[in-house]
């Protein structure tokens, strides 16, 4: 099913006709009958700030519920990026003195939205023990170099990200500050390299080594690119037969001190 034909069955779930959602939007009339492979990641900001319920992550990949079981207040919800993340969370500081967790949730390719800033205390709440198994699992061990199929610590329930395979930790800086090293990351198996979606970030697994990168376009036939945030790192050009497994990167959950 495309990103237009899930917009239009989320659309006839609510009963809105395409013309007065795109009007809601500040879009054009025809934009619904307009859509072709993807939504603009601008054009996606504004429709998450609208329709907070609809499930993005859902809408561009197919993946998921439609919609979010746990949905924010839009008053909420603040849209940042790789250029204003870092002085957000400084932002955050004075808030969150005795800890907190800052949950993110993927909503496009250039995006990320930050859901809460929930006291230690109400996330703890979510974490379950590996007997209870609730919610999916968490592999105290770093994707890049540790085993992530060995025993979980345990299990976190927390809906929006409980459509994922696993939580796992992060090390390194090359996709700083959108990922940080120490970071906490949700990560879902894609069926098959092919499947590669072209702006979204991804954990690729080859032979020798795993990475984290934003995956882009190449202009070698039968190549990938490899993206970094942090420009102190330079992009990579790696051949798609290699890859033996893709994680799509779903959320990221940062922990303030």
């Amino acid at each position: 099913m495309s990103v237009k034909q899930r917009l239009i069955d989320y659309l006839r779930y609510k009963q809105i006709g395409q013309k007065r959602f795109a009007e809601s939007v500040g879009l054009s009339a025809g934009y619904v009958n307009a859509i072709r492979n993807s939504i603009q990641p601008k054009t996606l900001e504004k429709i998450s700030l609208k329709y907070p319920d609809l499930n993005t992550g859902w809408l561009i990949t197919g993946s998921g519920e439609m919609l979010n079981n746990n949905t924010v207040p839009s008053s909420t919800i603040k849209i940042v990026n790789e250029n204003n993340l870092t002085d957000f969370i400084a932002e955050l500081q004075e808030e969150t003195k005795k800890g907190a967790t800052i949950e993110y949730k993927k909503s496009d390719q250039a995006f990320l939205q930050i859901i809460a800033a929930q006291p230690k205390s109400e996330y703890e709440t979510r974490i379950a023990t590996s007997s209870e198994k609730r919610g999916i699992p968490f592999y105290n061990h770093d994707l890049l170099s540790g085993d992530i199929k060995a025993e979980p610590e345990y299990y976190i329930d927390y809906a929006p990200y409980n459509n994922c395979d696993c939580w796992v930790n992060v090390s390194g800086h090359s996709m700083e500050p959108l990922i940080s090293h120490g970071d906490m990351i949700a990560i879902k198996e894609i069926e098959s390299p092919s499947h590669i979606l072209y702006g979204e970030i991804y954990a690729i697994e080859t032979e020798n080594y795993r990475t984290i990168k934003r995956i882009g376009k190449s202009d070698k036939k039968g190549h990938i690119r490899l993206i970094s945030i942090n420009k102190d790192y330079d992009d990579q050009e790696l051949p798609q037969a290699m890859i033996r497994k893709a994680y799509l990167v779903v959320g990221c959950t940062k922990m303030i001190l």
